[in-house]
């Protein structure tokens, strides 16, 4: 079989895909259920295109952050739409109004997760929200590209690594083109999230009808996993007491190339730089927790200029980057790759979510159960 990469050093970007000329490059999962790119080598002409454009076979160049704030959209409602302060909202409306696209991630009512492209703000707001696994692209580079040439503004949204391959499959700058990386932590596969769904499915005996990873019913500090099922119960309950968030924070879930990432440093990908501004609560704010904080970190002048333009929509505080830095930790370095990593996707091939978490981590696990168990 054709390597592209290494495949511990894959990120599932698909540069490689979009810029084969034979499309002889499709989607597949491997055994943990995370995207990779398979050849066909009946139609390969070996051009090696998919080589180059590959963003972890070569340097990527990174931007110190001009400027770093604190922000949030003046509008509550909106702001209550999005995961953080919605900036990404205020920046995609933007950029709507000039006749723009915006590539943003959507969640299909199967649960997969797809690059879409957005024209409108009612196909916007199906982007809005977290979703803690990985995206795939599919063809959207190339749509980005053709837009491109035809002088169409792009926002692309994305993580890092997925702004990276874009960037390395377009190989030159166009001034039409913006791009937001997110502070990730590190990509789940969706097979994780479809256990959880099955975990969850089991226990209130019906199928789901919707998820939010981070709804703020209960604050946005506190990281709320709702979902609906279609006899009309839900379930709700922060990421202190939720199965999924306890293997997600003890590092069982991300692909092998998020535990070695050289986008998790404060230099980025983008032009523009969001998260959640963790910590905000250890400095002076004016900004109203209630409706989430959001991290910007500018980094390029496209990313200056194209900040200024949504000043009239948002409330925004200068900081530093060592405020920044000190309770996200991807601004400092790669999550760590729990010990128990390879033990839990084995587990979890024939074994539901919470065995799998439990075999994997025992201990820990029985003490975060009975910490949940004491709290009900």
């Amino acid at each position: 079989m054709k390597t592209i990469c290494k495949a511990d050093d894959c990120f599932g970007c698909l540069a490689c895909l979009n810029t084969c000329p034979k499309d002889c490059i499709s989607v597949s999962t491997d055994n943990n259920g995370f995207i990779r790119p398979i050849v066909d080598e009946s139609k390969c002409i070996e051009c090696n295109r998919c080589v180059r454009a590959c963003p972890a076979n070569h340097q990527v160049t990174l931007n110190s952050p001009k400027n770093v704030y604190a922000g949030q959209m003046l509008n509550k409602g909106a702001a209550m739409e999005s995961t953080s302060g919605g900036l990404f909202q205020a920046l995609a409306i933007y950029i709507l109004s000039v006749g723009g696209v915006i590539c943003a991630a959507r969640q299909e009512p199967d649960n997969s997760l797809h690059h879409v492209m957005v024209h409108n703000e009612d196909e916007l707001r199906q982007c809005l929200k977290s979703k803690y696994y990985q995206s795939s692209v599919g063809s959207c580079y190339r749509e980005i590209k053709d837009l491109l040439r035809n002088d169409i503004k792009v926002l692309f949204c994305g993580t890092p690594c997925q702004v990276a391959g874009l960037l390395s499959f377009l190989g030159k700058q166009y001034d039409g083109l913006l791009t937001c990386d997110l502070v990730c932590h590190g990509t789940p596969s969706k097979e994780v999230v479809d256990k959880y769904i099955a975990d969850k499915e089991k226990e209130y005996h019906s199928k789901l009808t919707g998820i939010q990873f981070r709804d703020k019913k209960h604050g946005w500090a506190a990281m709320t996993m709702t979902m609906t099922f279609k006899n009309g119960k839900s379930y709700s309950e922060t990421a202190g007491n939720d199965d999924f968030y306890f293997g997600f924070f003890h590092g069982l879930y991300y692909r092998q190339s998020c535990y070695a990432c050289p986008f998790a440093k404060s230099d980025r990908i983008g032009d523009i730089t969001l998260g959640d501004f963790w910590g905000i609560e250890d400095t002076k704010t004016e900004l109203d927790p209630s409706k989430g904080i959001s991290l910007v970190l500018v980094n390029t002048e496209k990313g200056c200029d194209l900040l200024s333009k949504i000043k009239a929509s948002i409330s925004l505080e200068s900081h530093t980057m060592e405020e920044a830095k000190k309770k996200n930790h991807n601004l400092n370095s790669p999550s760590r790759r729990n010990p128990n990593y390879d033990r839990f996707y084995a587990l979890l091939d024939r074994h539901s979510l919470r065995q799998a978490l439990f075999m994997s981590l025992p201990l820990r696990y029985i003490k975060f159960r009975l910490k949940h168990f004491l709290k009900k």
